[in-house]
């Protein structure tokens, strides 16, 4: 038998923690995508990529 406890999903606290976490990992995704985004603007600026290479290879990443 185990011995995990399930989560009451009408307890206030257990959505408060869910909230939290939610709000943690839009934090974490935004400053994600503002670390990419601007890695991949100085390798523009350096002329070390272009655009349309990233956009090649995030075709080829998606197919």
């Amino acid at each position: 038998m185990s011995s995990e406890k399930k989560e009451d999903l009408t307890d206030p606290w257990t959505l408060v923690n869910w909230g939290a976490q939610l709000a943690d990992l839009k934090e974490s995704d935004n400053r994600t995508r503002l670390w990419i985004g601007a890695i991949l603007q100085v390798l523009i600026d350096k002329e070390m990529v272009t655009i349309q290479e990233i956009e090649k290879r995030m075709a080829e990443l998606e197919g």
